[in-house]
């Protein structure tokens, strides 16, 4: 047996190390050491947080792109020429535009429905992290980031057996 302040070999029956004098106790080391449930807790917390604030962050884009659109597309209409007709573009970049809100809109959504699952240990919450997480990962930077630490947290099958004790129906 090794003292865990020092480091010194010690015999297994000691109560106090003969090097530091500080007490030995078996259960120290577990004790100084965070338990699996308790960190998966902790990554739960942080991780319903980053998916609110990014999925608030989606829905603020979704509005501001159809906000955009409104005033920009209009715009375009004075920087080509009277004799072009320009109808079919604009009509395009409406379209993209709309589409553009309603994926980031959904995106949102989605990712409060995540935050709100893992803040509650919900079953499915998990699952649906984890899908969420790979499809944002294209997202950089934020995205990214919020993704990879979503799958490193919760991805290794430890992590499911952790979340599962953790969870209710």
């Amino acid at each position: 047996m090794f003292c865990q302040y020092c480091g010194k070999q010690l015999d297994d029956a000691a109560q106090f190390c003969s090097a530091c004098g500080r007490p030995l106790s078996a259960s120290a080391p577990a004790a100084a050491v965070e338990t699996a449930t308790e960190k998966m807790n902790t990554h739960l917390q942080v991780l319903a947080v980053c998916w609110a604030v990014y999925s608030a962050f989606h829905i603020v884009m979704g509005v501001w792109t159809l906000a955009f659109s409104h005033y920009f597309v209009p715009m375009l209409s004075n920087f080509v020429p009277r004799d072009v007709n320009a109808l079919p573009i604009a009509e395009l970049l409406h379209a993209v535009y709309a589409a553009t809100f309603v994926y980031s809109v959904a995106a949102g959504i989605i990712g409060f429905v995540t935050a709100w699952g893992l803040w509650q240990r919900k079953r499915w919450a998990r699952v649906l992290a984890l899908v969420v997480a790979f499809l944002s990962l294209i997202n950089i930077p934020f995205g990214t980031a919020v993704g990879v630490y979503t799958l490193i947290a919760l991805l290794p099958s430890e992590a499911g057996q952790t979340y599962g004790r953790m969870a209710v129906a």
